[in-house]
């Protein structure tokens, strides 16, 4: 019994360690996108909405092409920002700025809200304020 206490609480010290190992992942390649970024088009392919491990939130997985080659990305939003119908009958098969590194395009996020430019530095584009009305909050 004692024995299976130690494996549970080893377990759970390793859980903890990758939890904030994976977030402080997390920060440190959205600080590199954010000191070093261009701007590209991106195409949005595919979404999924909820789900498992993924409640409020909806994943948008789009491609990139820098200098003749493509990469995919995603990127995540929550549902308190647009609704998955907006996804898919807004924001699905279009192209939309993203921000990508140029050592690295792998690393890479899509500008579709008014908080993803300001993030970023740029102001909100007006070719865009057609899906102002499609968000929840502006």
């Amino acid at each position: 019994m004692m024995k299976l206490k130690k494996i549970n609480t080893a377990l759970g010290l390793i859980l903890i360690v990758l939890c904030i190992a994976a977030g402080t992942w997390g920060i440190i390649r959205q600080k590199t996108l954010k000191n070093n970024h261009k701007v590209c088009v991106a195409y949005v392919y595919k979404y999924t909405a909820g789900g498992r491990g993924n409640a409020g939130g909806i994943w948008i997985d789009y491609t990139i092409g820098i200098n003749g080659k493509t990469y995919n990305g995603s990127s995540l939003y929550r549902m308190s920002d647009m609704s998955s119908s907006t996804v898919a009958n807004s924001v699905l098969y279009k192209t939309f700025p993203a921000v990508y590194n140029p050592a690295n395009p792998l690393l890479s996020s899509l500008m579709i809200i008014p908080k993803d430019f300001k993030k970023y530095g740029y102001t909100f584009p007006d070719s865009l304020n057609w899906l102002l009305h499609y968000l929840k909050e502006q």
